[in-house]
């Protein structure tokens, strides 16, 4: 796939550092009632593509492009190529002021995954979403975005609008760090992400909240990482990848670990210690990184998939389920685990 080079846009100056004067990382924003973290197709630029519009949706509406870049907290270095492995996701409204989880959830009409340039560069081409109520006042346009990238933390947040009558105090609208730049025309915009360089696993592990059963301690590393860095990372800590036995130790992490830290109201994928066979390896018997096969084993509906040969815990609110991934992917974090003393 071609990269993606931003539209410069004449209409305004935009800074290179960010939306204002000052560099900071972009502030974190609610993902709000309707992110979704699996499933999510990529859609290269155009989000709002009518092939993906549910039954009910509006037909068309004022198109708009947003280009920017993904800069490091130095607001100077832009983050692309395999090195940093980025993602980005975003979401918005239709033209009504509607999410397609109001019409339809199967058909992820105005959200996707948006190709990022080896340059950092990225480019949505989308619509204008609508205003909808928000109590007495509506809310601003906006939208929402996930970026992801190796050695940063994630970034959920909501982009306005810059101009807009309907800024306010609801979910970071009033601080200018969130606003972008518009032309006149409202057809083109321009916003820059900066990340926030992650600490190194060791002390992103120290940090994490721990939870032991009577036989071992759990914790979950808010990090993102590859099947491999989540492995040595744990390693390097004297633990290793959660390794889930039976029925029973799937039930305490699914209740007690992820759902007592937070992690089922957030959701997100977590890497564990299970294998194809070994990274990378093309078929074989699913095996616990130790080398136990598996005595237990809590797939999701049609997975083992054949995205990846790791083993990864899907968190939602409604519990814990196994899924096939990419090993080279980076996940939102993992599972360490040691034996209780």
């Amino acid at each position: 796939m071609g990269l993606i080079v931003p539209v410069l846009l004449a209409a305004w100056a935009v800074l290179s550092t960010g939306q204002t004067d000052e560099c900071s990382p972009t502030p974190s924003a609610t993902e709000g009632p309707f992110f979704q973290s699996q499933g999510v197709p990529d859609k290269a630029d155009w989000i709002c593509r009518p092939d993906f519009a549910p039954e009910g949706a509006p037909e068309g509406g004022a198109e708009f492009t947003m280009t920017g870049t993904i800069f490091d907290e130095d607001c100077a270095t832009p983050l692309g190529g395999g090195d940093y492995n980025v993602t980005l996701m975003v979401w918005q409204a239709d033209s009504e002021g509607n999410y397609d989880d109001n019409r339809d959830t199967s058909t992820h009409y105005c959200r996707g995954l948006i190709t990022v340039g080896e340059d950092g560069t990225y480019s949505v081409r989308t619509i204008l979403p609508g205003q909808y109520q928000n109590g007495p006042t509506l809310r601003p346009r906006h939208m929402h975005a996930m970026v992801t990238a190796a050695g940063y933390e994630n970034l959920i947040t909501q982009v306005y609008w810059e101009g807009d009558e309907f800024l306010g105090d609801c979910c970071n609208s009033d601080d200018p760090r969130l606003w972008m730049p518009v032309n006149d025309e409202l057809t083109q915009g321009q916003f820059n992400f900066t990340l926030t360089r992650a600490p190194d696993f060791v002390a992103s592990m120290a940090a994490s909240e721990q939870v032991c059963s009577s036989s071992a301690c759990y914790t979950v590393v808010n990090r993102s990482a590859s099947w491999a860095d989540a492995l040595s990372a744990c390693s390097e800590s004297g633990m290793q990848l959660v390794e889930i036995s039976s029925e029973d130790e799937g039930a305490f992490v699914a209740e007690e670990l992820l759902g007592g830290t937070g992690w089922r109201d957030v959701g997100g994928s977590l890497w564990m210690g299970l294998n194809n066979g070994a990274e990378g390896a093309e078929g074989g018997d699913w095996v616990w990184q130790s080398g136990a096969e598996l005595g237990y084993e809590g797939w999701g509906e049609g997975e083992p998939g054949d995205a990846g040969t790791c083993g990864a815990l899907l968190v939602n609110e409604n519990g814990t389920s196994w899924l096939a991934a990419d090993c080279a992917a980076s996940l939102d974090g993992f599972v360490c685990v040691a034996q209780a003393s």
